[in-house]
Order: structure tokens, then sequence, then C-alpha cells
């Protein structure tokens, strides 16, 4: 398994030194990968951040973690995630709003599984980035203090443009796929939280760039859009490029579990998924041992 930074975060991480956060990014389906490597932290006991990020896909994840469930949970992805409850491409989900039923995950799946009281049980704060429907831009949503809009919140943050149309609203104002206008906060994560180390599940290859064909349709569908979300959409790119560079610029010491690229974010074959959630979870346990954990 690739990865970038400094494995003596692990240590210290086991230590319960310092101040260290988590980042787990957006992926659709590839985010089993992500997934996998932060249940090798669960299972051995890594598990004292100071906070927790999850962008769009992440947030499902992110509160089983915070739950200490997240063993149990990551079967999501090769499981509800590759039905047609979820995903699917036809005429009638798209004029529903429902290609990619994100409510079906919170609502049947993540809230009857998790509870409140557990996310708010861990010592750490647990974030969501969403995207404001009118102004176009981003801002992270804390978990812990949400309230009875917990839920909604998650299921903001992986309200994806176009394949998941229904109105989201927490605290009164409408939001939606944090992929859009945060997609990389790291920097926002270190300075608001005062950490002195970060570990990143990317879900994406160190070289990751969307494929030519995928990005068309992405601009292509952003055509009708309000000139703000129309912009959160054409500069997500380059919003996760910049904030990988100031990362890696940056004084604070990180380190990036990048993914293979072997499944995409709207992968279905579920025996792949699992497979490859296998590979990312073993190669999450090597670095451990590398690290002299």
């Amino acid at each position: 398994m690739e990865y970038e930074g400094d494995l003596s975060l692990l240590c210290r991480l086991a230590r319960g030194e310092g101040r260290i956060g988590a980042l787990g990014l957006s992926g659709g389906n590839a985010g089993a990968e992500g997934c996998a490597q932060a249940c090798a932290f669960e299972s051995y006991g890594l598990t004292k951040f100071k906070v927790i990020g999850a962008i769009s896909s992440f947030a499902g994840p992110a509160i089983y973690f915070a739950a200490n469930m997240l063993n149990k949970g990551a079967s999501c992805y090769w499981e509800e995630c590759t039905t047609e409850n979820f995903i699917s491409f036809s005429i009638r989900r798209f004029l529903n709003g429902t290609t990619a039923d994100v409510g079906f995950l919170v609502n049947d799946v993540f809230r009857k599984e998790v509870r409140v009281e557990a996310i708010n049980r861990f010592p750490g704060d647990v974030v969501v980035g969403v995207t404001d429907w009118k102004t176009g831009r981003g801002h992270l949503i804390n978990l812990k203090t949400a309230g009875h809009e917990l839920f909604d919140a998650v299921r903001a943050t992986m309200a994806m443009p176009v394949l998941y149309r229904k109105p989201v609203i927490v605290n009164g104002q409408r939001k939606y796929d944090g992929a859009s206008a945060i997609p990389f906060p790291a920097l926002e994560l270190i300075k608001r939280w005062d950490l002195d180390g970060l570990i990143i599940f990317a879900n994406h290859p160190k070289d990751w760039r969307p494929k030519f064909g995928a990005r068309i349709a992405e601009i292509a569908s952003t055509f009708g859009m309000m000139p703000n979300r129309r912009r959160a959409s054409l500069m997500r790119i380059s919003r996760y490029e910049n904030g990988l560079k100031d990362l890696r610029e940056s004084k604070t010491p990180h380190l990036i579990l990048w993914g293979s690229g072997e499944i995409t974010a709207f992968t279905r074959d579920a025996k792949k998924i699992k497979a490859v959630a296998k590979k990312a979870y073993n190669g999450t346990v090597e670095l451990f041992k590398r690290a002299g954990i």
C-alpha cells in the first residue's frame, strides 16, 4: 500500500501523544479502501484522534469509527452500496433525484445501526464538510453539536450533485456534497483544532485525476446550475490539488494513506470491493508493523 509522510505519527497516536487528527476524503464506493484502512486503526486501538473530518462518502465510516463499530459497518460498501436500493441509473430514479440514494443509506442503514450517544462518547470532535446550496461555499459541521440534525448533516455531505437532488436542510439552510467546495480541508482542520499531526485516508491513488470522459460528463452536468454551485463543481479538482499542495508545504507532520485505484466511485462488483478492502486493511497493518506497533 502506498503512503506518504511521517510514520512516527502512528507511534505517537498509539501513545496518545500530541493533538493528532484524521481526515477521510470522498470516493464513493472507492471509499471502501479508506474505510478498511480506518478499520485497521480501530482494530489496533489507534483511535485517540482530536478530530475526525469526513468529506462526502467518508461520513459513514467516520460515525461508525466514532461509535467504535467500524469493523461491523464496513460491509456496507460491498452489501448495501452495491444494490439498486442505493444506486440505479434508471430513468425513474433519475427523475426522482435518487440515482445515488444516500437517503437510503443514512435512514435505513446508518441511523438504525449507529446510536447518537455512542458518537457523542467519542472524546474528539467529528465533523463533516458540506457545500451551501445558495453560496456554493464549503464549511464544516460538528456532528457532536448538531443535535437532532446529526444524520441530516451526514446525508448532506453525501448528497452528490445531480445524482441526489432531494433537498437536505441543516440549521435552516440547504446543504449538499462537501466534495464540491471543500474537498481537502486539511489546513482548516489543523488550524481550528490546533493539530500537530494529521492522518489522511485519501481513497484515491497518489497520482489521481478524474478520467477525461468522467470530467467532461461532470462539467456537462453543471449546465443549468446557479453560478455559485456551478463554480463550486468546476473548481473541485483544483481545490483538491491546492489542499494537497498546501498540506505538503505546511510544517505539520502528516501521513497520507493512498488508495490503489482498483475500484471507482461506482464499482458495484461486491466481491471485488471486498477483496480490495481486505488488501487495504492488510496493507495498513503492515504499515503498523513497519512503524513498530
